[in-house]
């Protein structure tokens, strides 16, 4: 009867082995895919560049930046014509046993761009002054209608 009872107990345990996925510790999780730093530059620096996924910094900047998807990266710089330069994710390589060889990464980084300064404004031609009427000298009497005695 004990070897029956072992027998039994054995048998449950596996059972519940078959049930469990895999283990999980608190504070990990194994689907995420951790922030990809995406370095950018401009030519001047000192630009605000504003990511189409929100955050935005001051050329030149590194920014760490989720992996959801392609974005777009928006230029401004004061006195330059305003810009912007997609950014695609690479996405990270397998092996044929499914372990990651390579990781995620955007592609081009850093994201570089040239700001093209502003042509400079148009300015109207100034005006000639009008010319003026000669005053009437002033030693000159004003002539009287009423005759002279």
């Amino acid at each position: 009867m004990n070897r029956f009872v072992a027998l039994a107990a054995c048998g449950f345990v596996l059972a519940g082995c078959e049930s469990m996925q895999t283990l999980q510790f608190p504070g990990t999780d194994r689907g995420a895919v951790p922030p990809i730093t995406l370095n950018i530059e401009s030519t001047p620096p000192g630009a605000e560049a504003a990511l189409s996924t929100g955050g935005s910094c001051v050329t030149p900047c590194a920014l760490p930046v989720p992996v959801v998807g392609d974005l777009n990266v928006s230029f401004t710089l004061k006195g330059h014509e305003p810009g912007s330069l997609s950014v695609r994710v690479i996405p990270a390589e397998k092996n044929f046993l499914g372990v990651e060889t390579a990781a995620a990464r955007f592609e081009p980084n850093p994201a570089r761009i040239e700001l093209k300064p502003l042509p400079p404004p148009k300015r109207r031609p100034r005006a000639r002054p009008r010319p003026t009427q000669p005053a009437p000298p002033a030693s000159a009497a004003p002539a009287s209608p009423w005759p002279s005695r």
